[in-house]
């Protein structure tokens, strides 16, 4: 049973990829850029939508360098089919541990009964960790989608069907990849939509997905303003989250993450060790 529903999950991410974010440009909007969530910028987004305690397992393909940066690499790979399996498995192990008994208590609402389908329980939570997940509200087709998905599959079982229709969120290309998205603002001129900015500053600050506050403040269109936009700023500035985000700058244009892999002849170079190589690097 697992098998095959874990089967359905993969063949909804396959049939939603060339609709990916339709939704975000219907408004005369424009897909420009995607790019894929990095290892650190997946497990830094779950950690943070769903809590620390939340454990990411499965096994990431490796990412290349371009021009120098792993960044740049992101715009341009895809997901093998390998990948296309293991986003599928880290998904559902994600959904599993948060509709948990352990972790169910953290989530917006209880159902009416454990054992029966619940649609507005489910409604609300899959709207609340979609719109931190996809970075931006879900549409009315994308949470009906969703909530049917888990009353199909928990008949008899609410949180099991609640797993099914969060994992379809997880693993969901709105998710794995980072969609930029621009909008007219006057004669032929465009700008990054507002969800669109929240998201890259929320990863180049925070190395992460934005939070509810910076998502807030897209929808009101304070990111619009320089005055909205400076106050944001700001605040991510402020946060213990900015060295998160620092960091992976840093390792990235300076190539720091290299240090993990330097060996040294250990005549030539008696005293070299790892521990040598993790202070030079910090």
């Amino acid at each position: 049973m697992r098998n095959l529903a874990v089967s359905f999950l993969s063949l909804t991410m396959l049939a939603s990829v060339a609709g990916i974010s339709a939704a975000q440009a219907a408004d005369n909007g424009q897909v420009v850029s995607l790019r894929r969530l990095t290892q650190e910028e997946y497990r830094n987004s779950v950690a943070d939508i769903f809590g620390k305690e939340i454990e990411v397992r499965g096994a990431f393909e490796p990412t290349i360098r371009i021009a120098g940066l792993q960044s740049t690499s992101t715009g341009v790979l895809s997901v093998t089919p390998v990948g296309f399996e293991s986003f599928s498995g880290m998904a559902d192990s994600i959904a599993i541990q948060v509709t948990s008994e352990k972790y169910r208590g953290k989530l917006p609402c209880k159902p009416q009964s454990d054992k029966a389908p619940d649609d507005a329980c489910a409604s609300q939570v899959l709207n609340h960790y979609g719109r931190l997940l996809f970075r931006r509200p879900l549409t009315s087709a994308e949470a009906k989608r969703a909530v049917n998905l888990s009353r199909n599959l928990g008949k008899t079982d609410f949180y099991n069907g609640l797993r099914y229709g969060l994992a379809s969120l997880i693993q969901a290309p709105d998710f794995i990849f980072r969609s930029e998205i621009t909008v007219p603002v006057g004669n032929k001129q465009f700008a990054l939509d507002p969800y669109s900015r929240a998201t890259r500053l929320s990863y180049l600050m925070w190395n992460s997905a934005p939070d509810g506050e910076l998502l807030r403040a897209a929808e009101a269109g304070e990111l619009n303003t320089q005055a909205g936009l400076s106050k944001q700023v700001d605040r991510l500035m402020a946060s213990n989250r900015l060295e998160v985000g620092m960091r992976a700058f840093f390792n990235d244009m300076l190539e720091l993450d290299t240090f993990d892999t330097v060996s040294k002849d250990s005549i030539l170079y008696p005293k070299w060790s790892s521990g040598i190589a993790a202070s030079a690097r910090e």
